[in-house]
């Protein structure tokens, strides 16, 4: 808060400083003067939230200075600090619209309070100059509910006429990751048709709440409205309202305007529950008949022997059997719902870690969970669990993978150990514990040629080597690159490098 102090006396001022910064650390004196005219100067030139004046001083008092601001239009509050109880002073500084008037010598408790009440006086000024119409009272009184008191409610009530048993009807629409989109075009749309019904519409937008409040006055039959609205929502589900959870409720009098929202605001949980019904009517869902959701075991155990096994597919079942067990006809308590939910993905997360599957640094659980608590319908509640599902995939995918690789690196290294001993297939897949099916697909899937080619280029490449290293003879070399056979081993040696082998010594 910035603050002008006039006082015509040194010591006086000065005090008044150090007094009003110690009393809050957010309070700043700006300016100060020694008379009213030197005042009103200081009070163009600062534009300060609150003056601090004497009333008695030279060339232009305190009361003459504070009506030439009035008169200037600059909008500040006025203390008087004087040493004089008249009475005029006092009721000029009141027709003057002044806050507030202590007399000197004032405690340090007088000072603080009346700094106090003029602080609360500036933002409720602040909160006021945006109240220009009955639909911007509406969205005051709801979006500031927490800050307002009785009084404040009751002087706005007054201004715009909004009586104690007028009725209103709240309507909410949660539009979730679409908000933003749907924001400008959808309210707009929407307000046009709530107009054919009513006469007052107040579009509030709630950003943290991802939704759109709106509040109606002129709705005389509520059940006409209501079954005029459950109809809209199923003509409109498919274009203007897409994706969008609808919930209505209806209040009697300004006071429950808050209140109302926030029911409203509770209710979109229930979307959890019962995904196919277009409207929540609150507090009517309340009484909605559900049944004890117990929690699937058996889907989960088969969820660990899944993901111990590091199967996708069978964790891809356990997952979907999960999400299954929800969407039949029996309702349970949203908040049961949400509870299994973390239970299961809580599990899978844990025990993912503890074997190895999933990377600490690779996934956030407690992110996990966060988006989970954040959810209100059952398709945001699936999505966290396919976002899940997918992770631990890709997992599988890089587990399966680190695991193929090793084994085609200890096959390679089998081959390079044996190669001479004319080792096979079916020997080397013997030594793996595999079948040589499964290493003759994935040799080729991983080292792109297959295992008999891979083999046959190694002896090959090692057949050169002696031939143009040593003075082996041709059944020799044939002998220790693993073929027994030296006038297969020529025709093998030819087909791959387009010679004979002592033709290739020669030409070497």
């Amino acid at each position: 808060m910035r603050i002008v102090i006039v006082e015509d006396e040194l010591q006086i001022r000065n005090g008044l400083v150090k007094l009003v910064e110690k009393i809050n650390s957010t309070y700043h004196v700006v300016g100060c003067a020694v008379n009213g005219l030197q005042g009103l100067s200081c009070i163009k030139e600062q534009q300060p939230d609150v003056v601090i004046t004497d009333v008695r001083m030279p060339e232009m008092d305190g009361l003459e200075m504070i009506g030439a601001v009035k008169a200037a239009g600059i909008s500040t509050h006025f203390l008087i600090m004087s040493a004089y109880s008249d009475f005029t002073y006092a009721k000029t500084a009141l027709t003057l619209g002044v806050s507030d008037y202590l007399l000197k010598p004032a405690s340090i408790e007088e000072l603080s309070q009346a700094l106090k009440k003029m602080e609360l006086q500036i933002k409720e000024s602040a909160a006021f100059s945006e109240i220009n119409s009955f639909e911007s009272a509406i969205r005051y009184l709801i979006l500031k509910e927490s800050d307002v008191d009785n009084q404040t409610k009751k002087h706005i009530a007054d201004k715009f006429q909004l009586g104690e048993n007028e009725n209103f009807t709240e309507v909410l629409f949660y539009f979730g990751e679409h908000y933003s989109m749907a924001r400008d075009s959808v309210s707009r749309l929407t307000c046009q048709n709530f107009q054919r019904e009513c006469s007052v519409v107040c579009a509030i937008p709630l950003e943290s709440k991802k939704s759109i409040l709106y509040v109606l006055s002129g709705v005389n039959d509520r059940d006409k409205f209501t079954k005029w609205l459950q109809s809209s929502v199923k003509i409109h589900s498919q274009t203007i309202w897409t994706g969008a959870d609808i919930s209505l409720a209806f209040c009697t009098g300004y006071i429950d305007l808050y209140s109302t929202a926030m029911g409203l605001l509770d209710a979109l949980i229930w979307k959890i529950s019962l995904p196919n019904q277009p409207l929540i009517i609150w507090p009517d869902v309340l009484q909605t008949q559900t049944q004890h959701c117990s929690f699937p075991i058996e889907i989960e155990n088969q969820l660990r022997v899944a993901i111990c096994s590091h199967s996708f597919s069978k964790i891809n079942i356990e997952f979907q059997r999960f999400m299954n067990y929800f969407s039949g006809d029996t309702v349970y308590l949203p908040i049961e719902i949400r509870e299994c939910y973390t239970r299961f993905l809580w599990t899978a997360l844990n025990l993912s870690k503890e074997i190895g599957l999933l990377k600490v640094n690779k996934i956030k659980s407690q992110q996990i969970m966060e988006e989970l608590l954040d959810t209100h319908n059952i398709t945001e509640i699936n999505n966290v669990a396919l976002k899940l599902l997918n992770i631990l995939c890709k997992s599988t995918e890089e587990c399966d993978t680190q695991e193929l690789n090793i084994i085609i690196i200890r096959a390679k290294s089998l081959i390079h150990e044996f190669y001479s001993s004319g080792i096979n297939l079916e020997e080397i897949a013997q030594k793996l514990n595999i079948t040589p099916e499964y290493l003759s697909a994935q040799f080729h899937q991983v080292v792109g040629e297959t295992f008999s080619s891979y083999i046959r280029n190694y002896r090959v490449a090692k057949a050169k080597e002696l031939l143009l290293g040593t003075q082996l003879k041709l059944n020799q070399i044939a002998m220790k690159v693993g073929y027994s056979d030296p006038k297969y081993f020529s025709q093998v040696f030819k087909k791959v490098t387009g010679q004979l082998p002592g033709e290739y010594r020669r030409a070497k």
